[in-house]
């Protein structure tokens, strides 16, 4: 967990200067200086390190890597070119900025445009490195999450989810340290909005003891992802209930309207916990 260390510097300078507008545009700029060189290099090596420090300062503060990545889109190019790398440790840096990246909506809709597919390709070849795939299949569950549960909104295919969460569950089961649990955790997080992710999830009786024993000692950085895939397998979230009214008009005027998935309902969540129980 070394990169949260001085993940935790940046957060605290970052709440020191966000008081300030002046001091806030002064801490991205100078961070800019750093990473921007960088990855306008043109060489991996450079980019990477370039990447490394973006990857410490969005887990540290994720408000002020976003900030730096709107002063330079070439990013995203840049990230697409690293992800295609011969070189593994390259790949897996480039794939963890995805996965943390893809943390925003906005980003994640830019990123899943020019990378979903690559990262598809990164987990079915049987060449790369375990993890990498693992990172390049958090930010494909951040990607298919992105909708928040809405089926009108998937930007990638529906059933997309559950084949990925056939996949974190077999590198989980090849792999099951803490490193890897880490980031199958945060998957997880993310999948299981997705309803038949967390019907399948829940039957999954090794999976849920591995996720259960995890949850009994819980690392800083998986706290919150755990609490997530609980709260999202027991429809635990708001739900803000849309008027019949507002249907119809959004209707009308050609608007998307949310609609939860036929598994989310009342009736198959009974079953579902009623089912885990027994």
């Amino acid at each position: 967990e070394w990169p949260l260390r001085p993940g935790i510097v940046v957060s605290k300078m970052w709440t020191r200067t966000r008081v300030d507008d002046k001091k806030s545009l002064q801490f991205v700029r100078q961070i800019s200086t750093v990473i921007n060189p960088r990855i306008l290099s043109g060489e991996e090596e450079h980019q990477m390190l370039a990447l490394r420090a973006l990857n410490i300062l969005l887990q540290g503060s994720f408000e002020a890597g976003g900030d730096v990545i709107k002063d330079n889109a070439e990013i995203y190019r840049i990230i697409s070119k690293l992800l295609c790398s011969k070189n593994t440790e390259i790949q897996q840096t480039a794939a963890e900025t995805v996965a943390l990246m893809s943390s925003d909506k906005k980003m994640c809709y830019n990123l899943a445009g020019h990378n979903f597919n690559i990262l598809k390709t990164l987990y079915k070849s049987p060449e790369v490195a375990d993890e990498v795939k693992l990172r390049a299949l958090v930010g494909m569950s951040k990607m298919c999450a992105s909708s928040g549960g809405d089926v009108n909104r998937n930007i990638i295919a529906e059933g997309a989810g559950v084949r990925i969460f056939k996949q974190i569950r077999q590198l989980l089961l090849k792999n099951p340290t803490a490193e890897a649990r880490k980031w199958v955790i945060e998957a997880l997080a993310y999948l299981t909005i997705d309803a038949e992710v967390k019907h399948d999830l829940v039957k999954d009786e090794e999976q849920m003891k591995i996720i259960c024993d995890f949850s009994t000692d819980p690392s800083p950085s998986t706290s919150y992802s755990l609490s997530c895939i609980f709260m999202n397998t027991t429809n635990t979230y708001d739900q803000p209930e849309v008027e019949p009214e507002m249907q119809r008009i959004a209707e009308y005027a050609k608007q998307s309207v949310p609609q939860a998935h036929e598994l989310d309902s009342e009736e198959n969540l009974k079953t579902r916990w009623v089912n885990r129980k027994s």
